[in-house]
């Protein structure tokens, strides 16, 4: 969850929810390479300032992580593990991967819909 009067780490900035996630790693191809998403929290936050997650969920979401910590680390690793994935779909070059980007775009569009 955001805190009111700090900095946010995250950038939004790709144009795309999509490719914003891919973003939350800092200087990726750098020696100084930060990830953003080390904690469950983060992954909620990133959520939240992205608009896809309303705060009152992301305070029961993380309720539900303190209750179940190794579900949460989990579902961290997923999502980090996604986010490579689209970031390979998206920068690959290949025509199957360029075509998977695109169903990404019209899949993010569509949960831009039902929010």
């Amino acid at each position: 969850m955001p805190h009111p009067n700090s900095k946010s780490p995250f950038e939004f900035t790709g144009g795309h929810l999509c490719l914003n996630f891919t973003n939350t790693v800092d200087n990726r191809k750098g020696d100084n390479r930060k990830e953003l998403l080390t904690s469950y929290a983060d992954l909620l936050q990133w959520a939240e300032e992205a608009g896809v997650l309303k705060a009152r969920a992301a305070v029961q979401l993380q309720k539900m992580a303190d209750e179940g910590p190794g579900q949460a680390k989990s579902v961290l690793r997923t999502a980090v593990q996604l986010r490579e994935a689209l970031l390979c779909a998206v920068f690959s070059g290949d025509s199957a991967a360029a075509d998977s980007g695109r169903s990404l775009f019209d899949t993010e569009r569509g949960l831009r819909n039902v929010r």
